[in-house]
């Protein structure tokens, strides 16, 4: 940006003063005829480029972000757009909007060649200008002959300094355009706010939800409605309910994804809006249902959750999660790539490695968010197995539809839009 778009300009303002200062030592007439069509080619013509490339320019960038989203999208889906026929279809839609993006670049393109064009065409004239009007000037004898050749030739040379600026405005336009989307991310308001005082983190972890509503948006239902219920230090509590429920929602404001703003949540009587929410995830673990692997290796992933780890912790938590004979099995064992979002891994593989993961974070407070859901039952079982091992002494929430999942929780609540609707003794 600053070398095609700040540099341009004040390199064409001190190259015009000394190309004019030049020629004004001959004549002046000669400097401001310079001056005339430098004018015309470094204000008017990228003023004119400017005013005609902002429309394309600005469509082009949100062309380009939407082409380049797509792109990903189809990589991404590339196995189920393939299962289900639909790559002639993605692909029509690839194809229309790089065809769009193709128009707005040639009709850029088509700008900016003429303004090269125009360019030229007012350096030729002003040399001839210069020749023109120098002339009679040695025919006078005011000017030794031997300078009527510097003259148009410094005239030349001072345009190379103000061509480019039809380009930089162009450039102008479309990182003005670019900025703007960047901007409109920057000043949108957080999702979460970190207290001005924030107290300390908690030494205790009994949590207590009071009377907790929380909706996305003020134009949608709640999400959660008055929910409350306690769980004691290192007590587990089962959490059910339909899709919708409220459930990951709960799981999210623990996280402090979002903020609530009525009710309240406490851990060790400490308000999780009164901590910085860095420090209140770090005393959460979940597994999702849905958790992202990076393309890295299965070591990389894991120490994610707790960098600081040695190889001998790591390992322990991969056996607690039935994953450590699987990775030994691979052909790089811990240091095997496990492709884009754990491509090359089963769904239960990936599940269990997301399991270890949140093991090896070793963090005070446990949410399992279906956590067993791509698991066979015999796997699930010796999961499990490892699970209580784990949870032992840890503040325990177990979100599920599986009975095998509700069995290690000594209470249940229900969940229905968004209220507690019921609760049970497992």
């Amino acid at each position: 940006f600053y070398i095609r778009v700040v540099t341009p300009p004040l390199v064409a303002v001190l190259v015009t003063a000394l190309a004019c200062a030049i020629l004004g030592t001959f004549d002046a007439i000669l400097a401001a005829a310079l001056l005339v069509f430098l004018v015309l080619t470094g204000i008017l013509l990228p003023l004119t480029s400017r005013w005609l490339s902002h429309q394309p320019a600005g469509d082009a960038v949100l062309v380009r972000a939407e082409l380049n989203a797509t792109l990903v999208d189809q990589i991404q889906g590339m196995a189920d757009m393939l299962a289900y026929g639909q790559e002639t279809l993605y692909r029509e839609r690839t194809m229309r909007l790089d065809d769009q993006l193709n128009r707005l670049q040639a009709r850029l393109a088509v700008i900016r060649g003429m303004g090269n064009g125009l360019a030229a065409l007012f350096t030729s004239l002003a040399a001839l200008t210069i020749l023109f009007l120098a002339i009679p000037l040695v025919s006078d004898g005011q000017i030794d002959g031997v300078f009527l050749a510097l003259l148009p030739l410094t005239a030349i040379a001072s345009f190379e300094a103000v061509q480019p600026l039809a380009q930089a405005f162009q450039v102008l336009e479309s990182s003005q355009a670019a900025a703007s989307r960047l901007f409109e991310l920057i000043d949108a308001p957080p999702a979460v706010v970190d207290p001005s005082q924030p107290a300390a983190p908690p030494n205790s972890f009994d949590l207590v939800v009071e009377n907790l509503s929380f909706q996305y948006a003020a134009d949608e239902p709640a999400a959660l409605d008055g929910v409350s219920f306690t769980v004691p230090a290192g007590g587990r509590l089962g959490i059910v309910g339909s899709s919708g429920a409220g459930k990951s929602t709960l799981a999210n404001l623990m996280l402090r994804y979002w903020d609530y703003r009525e009710g309240s949540i406490r851990l060790g009587g400490i308000e999780l809006r009164d901590l910085v929410a860095d420090e209140t995830r770090a005393l959460v673990g979940v597994v999702a249902q849905h958790t992202h692997l990076f393309n890295t290796s299965v070591r990389d992933n894991l120490f994610l959750a707790n960098p600081g780890a040695s190889d001998e912790t790591m390992i322990a938590a991969c056996q607690l999660a039935d994953l450590h004979d699987f990775v030994l099995s691979l052909p790089e064992g811990y240091d095997t790539l496990v492709g884009e979002n754990g491509l090359k891994l089963s769904g239960g593989e990936r599940q269990r490695l997301a399991i270890a993961r949140t093991i090896l974070k070793g963090a005070p407070v446990l949410i399992l968010d279906e956590a067993t859901t791509h698991l066979d039952s015999l796997t699930e079982a010796r999961v499990w197995k490892g699970l209580n091992q784990f949870m032992a002494g840890r503040t325990v929430l177990v979100i599920s539809h599986q009975q095998a999942g509700l069995a290690h929780v000594g209470q249940v609540i229900r969940l229905e839009e968004g209220q507690v609707v019921g609760s049970s003794s497992e």
